[in-house]
This record gives structure tokens, sequence and C-alpha cells, in this order.
């Protein structure tokens, strides 16, 4: 199992005098710019940039707490704008 905690560059509005690039940095990630390319069902292909902010690898016999994460994720929620550009992934 696998977890990825990632920012929508495309969404993120946050204030001009700080930025959502320099939040990620202040809580202690380190982001690296992705992109992810896909096609709609009506034959559109998307493109989506994102930072990802953290990738982690679990094993899938070892259960994980549900809460795990929801530290990380508020601290995000309160800084971002608007929040729905956070993404958490499970995969």
């Amino acid at each position: 199992m696998s977890w990825a905690l990632s920012l929508s560059r495309g969404k993120a509005r946050n204030r001009r005098e700080k930025p959502a690039s320099r939040s990620m940095v202040e809580l202690g990630y380190t982001p690296q710019l992705r992109y992810r390319e896909w096609q709609q069902a009506d034959g559109q292909r998307e493109l989506r940039l994102y930072a990802l902010l953290r990738y982690e690898q679990h094993d899938f016999n070892c259960p994980v707490d549900r809460d795990y994460l929801s530290d990380a994720l508020e601290s995000l929620w309160q800084r971002i704008v608007p929040s729905t550009a956070v993404h958490l992934s499970k995969g």
C-alpha cells in the first residue's frame, strides 16, 4: 500500500505575500514538482501539475492507523487556499 500527499499547483491560490510553495517548505516539506497525464472518457487528454510532498510505501499486511496523516493534512488545510488543492492518495 502506498500513500501520496500532494498539492495541486493549478488550484492553490494563496496570498501573494506567502505563496503555497513557501508554506509547504515552512511545514518541513521538500516539494517535488511532478505531472500526471491521462485520457478522459470523451478522449480529451488532461495534464495536472502538482507538488509531491510525501510518498510512503507500507506493507499490506500491517494495518496503518487511519489518523496517521491527520495532523499533516490539518496543517496544510489551514495554510493552503483553497483546502481542496491538498490531496491524499492511497494506492
